[in-house]
């Protein structure tokens, strides 16, 4: 038996010393912990950080975490019907439509869209012509006065929400 594997052995039964200490115990899952850490001969990192347990939201156990929880996973398997898959494929983006956001959330819903698109490209633009760090504020007044006058807040008309004044 090698080296590594005697650790192992030697580190099993404080792991299920620790598997079954009370969640509410963390002083004594402490010094469980520390025990295994000794056993098996690893070493804090860089900044001497004491290696902690971790507790299992899914069973209440200690010395793993959800995501290796076998119990949580036979009681999500009876009470949906199927395994727990952790990664579900995302699906694309797709923005609404004018149409479709006037007709969820309101006209002036959408006005509101505009105007953010509107300032988002305002800002866009200032980097583009002022730099990356804008730190004079003279000049970006004088760009966004001009980037007014050319692309005009609200060009649809003002929300009844707003406090703009034309």
């Amino acid at each position: 038996m090698g080296l590594g594997k005697a650790r192992t052995a030697a580190a099993e039964p404080w792991k299920l010393k620790l598997y079954d200490c009370p969640i509410h115990d963390w002083a004594q899952a402490q010094m469980y912990m520390d025990n295994i850490i000794h056993c098996t001969g690893q070493r804090p990192g860089k900044l001497n950080g004491k290696i902690q347990p971790r507790a299992c939201t899914g069973c209440g156990r200690w010395g793993h975490t959800k995501q290796y929880c076998q119990i949580w996973r036979a009681v999500y398997e009876a009470k949906f019907g199927e395994p727990y898959v952790r990664s579900q494929p995302k699906e694309e983006y797709i923005p609404l439509t004018k149409e479709e956001h006037v007709a969820t959330f309101g006209e002036q819903s959408w006005w509101w869209v505009c105007e953010f698109r509107r300032l988002d490209r305002r800002c866009r633009a200032s980097h583009g012509e002022l730099g990356g760090g804008v730190y004079d504020s003279d000049k970006w007044n004088e760009f966004c006065a001009a980037y007014d006058c050319k692309y005009p807040a609200f060009p649809e008309g003002v929300p009844s929400n707003s406090n703009f004044q034309l």
